[in-house]
């Protein structure tokens, strides 16, 4: 691969390379797809990339299970990784709350202050393909982005995938945490076209069998899916938002993508505008990628200042979560922070509950904005098995993107109900933490 380097500008993107995507079970054929979304040259052999002369690194970060490796890969040469597209997760499709180790946090954090000589590496993420229907009893065996504590860190963006028909892929995961979508294979099972490995050891001959056809050049894959094919897109859109304006930091590009998403599936009724004016949806977060005007606008931004990160630890509830009954309720009023605009918030909820799987979570803002945190759900295998979820203390951080420019100055309302018989709880406290600035 090329380095981008159009004028002085010079892109490195990193490409963990780990499954994320649906039907396939060999890690090692992973990283070619990915690599070849963002940045296959434009040289008319084959395809291209979206930033196609991007140079890349590529970390089988997880294979060996160790987190010291994926912290490795995360802060590695941090000053020259501009971005890192990450797409893997942890097991789809098993309605689990999957933490992400504290080492890992530290890494991220590492990244985002002192990467590219303080302006921060960029964290993309896939968002997850666990939305999944039992087909014999069409109830919900699914996952939510934000039961990855990867996916809904402070510091990523998160992203989800559409099909040809700009709607919801049938894998990719709502979440209140989600930023972006980009294209994937969707409901017609029309994939993403992509280099692969060589002749006949790639995805191609694998694909074949699963979706009936192929591209006849076996050393490319026409049926390349899931949040894992998502992801490198907007990486290379970045590299194309960094080639244009090198001075932008972490927190101008996640702005700049949520300012020009493009709004998709108009007559989907989750659609709303948050206080600020913002669309946003559960399903697509503030909508589809529009490279072109997410470049447009990168060519003339003036960087976001006043970072302002506030906590708030142990506001207390200690209430009864009523089993199948009413919603317990608490509120807190932040308008001591001072964020007038808020760029992101975790919500950090203590309960105890005899089954994780009973209980709806929503977190609104002080202007009325509502995020949906937790569903009610079931849990599975992996492979559509029932299984029983969670149980018993619940020590949980929510992430939030959906306030984006709204204001801290009043109460945040929280509220944990308990929706299915059997099962009741204990809401003890919650936390919050809120990150924005002063305008």
């Amino acid at each position: 691969m090329q380095i981008l380097n159009r004028g002085k500008v010079m892109i490195i993107l990193m490409v963990i390379v780990i499954q994320r995507e649906i039907l396939l079970d060999d890690d090692s054929l992973h990283g070619t797809p990915v690599a070849g979304l963002i940045a296959a040259k434009d040289n008319s052999i084959g395809v291209r990339g979206v930033a196609p002369r991007s140079k890349i690194r590529g970390y089988n970060a997880i294979k060996t299970g160790y987190a010291s490796h994926i912290v490795d890969a995360t802060v590695r040469d941090i000053q020259n990784i501009w971005i890192s597209n990450n797409s893997w997760g942890p097991a789809d499709k098993t309605g689990f709350l999957w933490n992400s180790e504290d080492l890992w946090k530290s890494s991220i954090e590492e990244g985002l202050n002192k990467g590219r000589y303080g302006l921060g590496t960029i964290y993309v993420f896939a968002a997850g393909n666990g939305a999944y229907i039992d087909p014999q009893n069409k109830q919900y065996l699914v996952d939510n982005s934000n039961y990855d504590g990867y996916a809904n860190y402070h510091g990523v963006i998160s992203v989800c995938a559409v099909g040809d028909d700009d709607k919801q892929a049938n894998y990719s995961e709502n979440g209140a945490n989600l930023w972006i979508c980009a294209p994937s294979m969707g409901n017609n099972n029309n994939g993403l076209v992509t280099t692969d490995l060589t002749n006949t050891n790639g995805l191609n001959t694998k694909f074949i069998s699963k979706f009936g056809s192929d591209l006849s050049n076996t050393n490319y894959t026409k049926n390349f899916n899931g949040t894992s094919g998502s992801t490198p897109i907007v990486s290379g859109a970045i590299a194309l938002m960094l080639q244009a304006n090198p001075n932008l930091s972490w927190r101008d590009v996640r702005y700049i993508l949520a300012k020009t998403a493009r709004k998709n599936d108009f007559t989907d009724s989750d659609w709303i505008n948050n206080a600020s004016g913002f669309s946003i949806n559960h399903k697509y977060g503030f909508g589809v990628i529009d490279v072109s005007n997410a470049v447009n606008m990168a060519k003339t931004w003036s960087n976001l200042g006043n970072y302002r990160k506030c906590v708030i630890k142990n506001i207390p509830v200690y209430q009864n979560i009523i089993d199948n009954g009413t919603p317990t309720i608490n509120e807190f009023d932040t308008s001591v922070t001072g964020i007038t605009k808020i760029e992101w918030v975790d919500a950090t909820v203590h309960l105890n509950h005899g089954y994780w799987g009973d209980l709806s979570i929503k977190l609104y803002s002080p202007s009325g904005t509502e995020a949906i945190l937790m569903e009610p759900h079931n849990c599975s295998d992996g492979n559509g098995n029932r299984i029983g979820c969670q149980l018993g203390n619940m020590d949980w951080r929510f992430g939030i993107a959906r306030f984006l420019d709204e204001t801290a100055m009043g109460k945040f309302r929280i509220e944990v109900q308990d929706k299915i018989p059997e099962d009741g709880g204990y809401f003890k406290k919650w936390d919050l933490t809120i990150y924005g600035r002063v305008e």
